[in-house]
């Protein structure tokens, strides 16, 4: 089984505090590493939102993710370690995952009723 190389943040409150959090990434990839070196920017980049269990169902944290290939795909790579303290490094197992890719700006309600209804094909 091989393990992979991401890089993570989480952030908790409203859409400024996450572009906060890609902000963060996109700073690791620019040289903000113990290294001070460049890494070139991969797909995919994950986005897990966090929501609270009773409805109305708010986001309560979310998680950014982006892969990091190249160079750095394996954890024996020597990955740079993050200056900033709020992004770690991750490695996680093989896995098969799904996604949907989303466009436009949707409402959290309807997040919530695209993510939790599979049956559910486009905004609605």
């Amino acid at each position: 089984m091989s393990r992979w190389t991401w890089i993570s943040t989480m952030e908790s409150g409203g859409a400024d505090r996450r572009r906060e959090a890609g902000l963060r990434l996109h700073e690791y990839h620019d040289g903000a590493n113990e290294a001070g070196i460049k890494i070139p920017r991969t797909q995919p980049m994950i986005i897990t939102y966090f929501l609270d269990p009773e409805p109305p169902h708010r986001i309560r944290d979310t998680q950014g993710s982006w892969f990091l290939g190249g160079d750095y795909r394996y954890p024996s790579d020597g990955v740079p370690t993050p200056t900033n303290p709020d992004v770690r490094v991750d490695y996680w197992d093989d896995m098969v995952f799904y996604y949907r890719a989303l466009g436009g700006s949707p409402t959290l309600q309807q997040w919530v009723r695209y993510i939790c209804d599979t049956r559910v094909g486009q905004w609605s």
